[in-house]
């Protein structure tokens, strides 16, 4: 998922007229700054809110709102990738040495100004919403969402994975869904670099 670059660099490499891509020549100096209008004919960006949502999946299609500013573009951008590089990458952590052997994230940073890549910092270095999502899901101690959007229907539960190289013991376990009580469940040990399927929620 592609990201739009912060604000101050948008400003050098696009004059404010060309931001607003309301124009085929606006969309042509956007694609040379690297962004891609309709990747792979999957995603696609929309003047508004898609049932009042910034960002959709919807009949096999994405959608995401471009908003009004540029200041609105780049935030519902940069929260799509992050949502997506999370998801992904806590998906791969649970499912650790079954199949999976690691995580190599593509491109990390840009080594040039762009208007949008899949980078995590941009050409100036400046994190976007995606790079603290990584951080947050490689953390040595994850718990995650364990959920199967290929076949939603399936129950939704909390894995962890503990990727120190020791036992850990005497973990508690809070979550909270929606406006539900908060819940809490006191873990047996984990092991090291183990994973934990520690809690089922149901079906959403």
């Amino acid at each position: 998922a592609q990201g739009l670059s912060d604000k101050k660099l948008m400003d050098r490499m696009l004059r404010p007229e060309t931001q607003k891509l309301s124009d085929p020549a606006h969309v042509r100096a956007w694609e040379f700054g690297n962004f891609q209008p309709n990747p792979n004919t999957v995603v696609s960006y929309v003047q508004d809110k898609i049932d009042g949502h910034n960002y959709i999946y919807k009949n096999g299609k994405i959608q995401i709102n471009r908003g009004k500013t540029i200041e609105e573009f780049i935030n519902n951008s940069q929260s799509y990738q992050a949502a997506i590089v999370k998801f992904y990458t806590e998906k791969q952590r649970q499912i650790k040495g079954k199949p999976s052997t690691g995580v190599f994230e593509f491109q990390f940073t840009d080594n040039w100004p762009a208007a949008a890549t899949w980078s995590k910092l941009d050409g100036d270095r400046n994190p976007k919403k995606s790079f603290f999502a990584l951080k947050q899901a490689m953390q040595p101690l994850l718990p995650s969402i364990r959920y199967d959007f290929i076949h939603p229907d399936k129950p939704v539960g909390i894995t962890i994975v503990n990727d120190f190289h020791k036992d850990l013991d005497g973990l508690t376990l809070h979550w909270q869904v929606g406006d539900e009580d908060a819940q809490s469940k006191q873990l047996e040990t984990v092991k090291s670099d183990g994973v934990v399927d520690a809690a089922e929620l149901g079906s959403l």
